[in-house]
């Protein structure tokens, strides 16, 4: 019985001088890179993703943009400086893509093109939401 209890105390002396396990949280912060890809001459449509894609991120993503977790970049595929980054994403004139990046830095493409050309314009206020919804879900 005695020598049962002068183990357990002992077992309990290594645990409390082992000290706080730290646990490196940086690993699982996720960031997205909103990628509007257009031509030089642009419609309507075209016109309301870029202006209401920026509007969403600025309503309701400010702190994210600010520390560089949400970033966006509007591309003209007809520049040659943009080549590279076209090619890259394997991108053409009016297309959305979102790319999250995980704590390993594996990217992951995300095309948003279809629910941009198809609510951008017509639907202002449902095409922000649906930004923030899936930007939301893309940073989880």
């Amino acid at each position: 019985m005695k020598k049962s209890l002068l183990y357990t105390m002992i077992l309990i002396g290594f645990a409390a001088c082992s000290g706080p396990v730290k646990q490196d949280n940086s690993k699982s912060i996720n960031s997205v890179t909103v990628y509007y890809f257009h031509g030089t001459n642009r419609c309507g449509t075209c016109m309301a993703i870029d202006e209401n894609t920026k509007k969403a991120l600025d309503l309701y993503f400010p702190t994210e943009l600010k520390s560089g977790r949400v970033k966006f970049t509007s591309v003209n595929v007809d520049e040659a400086a943009n080549k590279g980054l076209v090619d890259k994403c394997e991108a053409s004139a009016m297309m959305l893509y979102f790319i999250k990046t995980d704590g390993d830095g594996k990217e992951t493409k995300n095309d948003f093109s279809e629910f941009a050309i198809n609510n951008a314009r017509s639907k202002p206020d449902a095409y922000m939401q649906g930004i923030r919804d899936r930007i939301a879900e893309q940073l989880k």
